[in-house]
């Protein structure tokens, strides 16, 4: 019986093994972190475009009445995990979610007091009245601005990521 001719396996140590898994680990961590000021970079090209969009939809829809849901728009680029995420709205405006999907709550209206100036169409002298505590029904209608800026520009996004190697 011939002997083959080859190589020798040998068992590689436990200390070569672990050696090997460090260097393709450091591999991985150094490819991943090349990649990581990329996919930032698309990020945060993909919120500004978001963000001045919606701002653009507030201005054309005009949802402006003091500039504090327009200011209101921002956007934070965060890390969880391996994954990078954007957010963008308004962090600090209560109603901007009902400019966005509207409402049909109802709200409890506090005692207060209110001046009339008018009666029955004819204009009267300034009194005061007190308003008692009540619910008032709200229906407004969705002015959506933020889900409309996402969809003009899904395609746009899609290229950003493409680029940067993320979708």
């Amino acid at each position: 019986m011939a002997k083959k001719k080859g190589k020798k396996f040998t068992v590689p140590s436990p200390a070569k093994i672990e050696s090997v898994m460090i260097a393709r680990a450091d591999r991985f961590i150094q490819s991943f972190q090349a990649r990581e000021p990329r996919r930032r970079e698309a990020m945060l090209r993909i919120a500004l475009l978001i963000e001045a969009q919606a701002k653009l939809n507030i201005r054309s829809r005009r949802l402006i009445d003091t500039g504090r849901l327009l200011n209101s728009i921002k956007h934070e680029i965060e890390a969880v995990g391996n994954d990078i995420r954007v957010i963008v709205g308004s962090f600090a405006v209560p109603y901007a979610r009902v400019h966005e999907f509207g409402s049909t709550d109802k709200v409890e209206i506090p005692d207060h007091d209110r001046t009339i100036t008018q009666a029955f169409g004819q204009q009267i002298a300034p009194l005061v009245v007190r308003v008692r505590a009540h619910k008032r029904e709200m229906n407004i209608k969705a002015r959506p601005y933020l889900r409309p800026a996402f969809t003009k520009h899904k395609r746009k996004i899609i290229d950003i990521l493409r680029e940067a190697n993320l979708g």
